[in-house]
C-alpha cells in the first residue's frame, strides 16, 4: 500500500526521527531543529522500549544516535557501523544489510521483534556504487556549453558541496568541474536504485525466514530533496512538498495490508508508533498524539 499524502510533522532529520518514536508533534516533545545533543521533554513515551517491555527483541542498525545519543533507549541490540565512514551520512544500505540480514536470520521466527534500519543512500552528498553512478545520465556532465550550475554556485549549500563535487570531477577524470545539474539529479537517481536492490534484499529475507506474511514492513523517508526546485539544490530546508512529502509504503498480508492500494488520506510521522503498537495488539499511550 502507498500512502499518497505522507508529510512530514517538521524538517529535517533529527525533529522527524524524534516524533517516529515518541509519536509527538515537535511542539510537543521540544525537537524543533536540526542541533545534535538534545533531549525530547521529559516523559515523552517511546516506541522502542513499550515493545521492548511486551517481550520483543529490538533492533536496530542505525547512525542516529551520534546526533541523538538519547536514540538507543528501548533497543537490545543497537548496530552503528558509521565510525568507519568519513561522515555520518556516508553509510550505504549495502553496509547496513551485511549486518542486519544475518541479525534477522538469526532471530526471525524464533521470537517476536522490531527492527529498525535507515540508510542514507539519497540524501546528499548522492555517490552510489560505481556501477551505477551512470545509470540515468548521458552526455558529459562537464561539458561547459550546458553549465545548469550557476544558480547552484551562488547557494550557501555549494561551499558545502565542494568536497563532493570534487569527488564527482575526480571520478570523472579530473577534465574540469561538473557543470550539468541534470548529472547530480541523475546521481540520486542511481541512489534509489542502489536502495532499492538492498531493500529487495531485506524483504528477501523475510520470505527467506518464513515471516513475511506476519510481518508488517513500513519503508518511508524522514523527508525529500529538492533538485533546484523554488531555488533549493540537492537540500530538504524550506517547507515546500519536495521536502515534505516523502514516500511511505506499508506491507503486511496477514493484517490486511496488501493488495497494491493507494491511500489518499493524510498520514505523518507521528502516525507510525501508533500503527505499530496496534498492530501488535498493544494500546497507544494517552501521551502520543498520533493516531494508528
Amino acid at each position: 500500500v502507498v500512502a499518497e499524502s505522507m508529510i512530514c510533522p517538521a524538517v529535517p532529520t533529527t525533529p522527524v526521527h524524534t516524533s517516529l518514536f515518541t509519536g509527538q508533534g515537535s511542539l510537543t516533545h521540544g525537537l524543533v531543529s536540526h542541533r545534535g545533543g538534545m533531549e525530547p521533554r521529559a516523559g515523552y513515551p517511546w516506541l522502542p522500549s513499550l515493545l521492548h517491555d511486551q517481550g520483543y527483541l529490538t533492533g536496530a542498525f542505525d547512525n542516529i544516535k551520534r546526533l541523538l545519543p538519547w536514540y538507543t533507549l528501548g533497543f537490545e541490540d543497537y548496530i552503528d557501523p558509521s565510525r568507519r565512514f568519513r561522515h555520518v551520512w556516508s553509510v550505504p544500505l549495502q553496509v547496513i544489510n551485511q549486518r542486519a540480514i544475518p541479525w534477522l536470520r538469526e532471530h526471525a521466527g524464533a521470537e517476536p521483534f522490531f527492527l529498525f534500519v535507515h540508510g542514507w543512500d539519497t540524501h546528499t552528498p548522492y555517490l552510489p556504487p560505481a556501477d551505477v553512478r551512470h545509470a540515468f545520465y548521458d552526455g558529459d556532465p562537464r561539458d561547459p556549453a550546458r553549465d545548469t550550475m550557476h544558480a547552484f554556485r551562488r547557494q550557501f549549500f555549494f561551499e558545502r558541496s565542494r568536497e563532493w563535487l570534487a569527488e564527482l570531477a575526480a571520478d570523472l577524470g579530473e577534465r574540469g568541474p561538473v557543470t550539468d545539474v541534470a548529472y547530480l539529479e541523475a546521481l540520486y537517481d542511481a541512489a534509489i536504485l542502489h536502495m532499492d536492490r538492498h531493500l529487495a534484499q531485506l524483504l528477501a529475507t523475510l520470505d527467506e525466514t518464513g515471516v513475511a506474511d506476519d510481518t508488517l514492513v513500513l519503508i518511508f523517508g524522514d523527508h525529500g530533496e529538492m533538485m533546484g526546485e523554488n531555488d533549493i539544490f540537492f537540500d530538504h530546508h524550506g517547507l515546500y512538498e519536495g521536502n515534505i512529502r516523502p514516500p511511505l509504503l506499508a506491507r503486511w498480508p496477514s493484517g490486511g495490508i496488501s493488495g497494491g492500494r493507494r491511500v489518499a488520506e493524510l498520514v505523518q510521522h507521528l502516525d507510525l508508533a501508533p500503527t505499530i503498537l496496534a498492530a501488535a495488539g498493544l494500546d497507544t499511550p494517552p501521551a502520543m498524539e498520533g493516531r494508528s
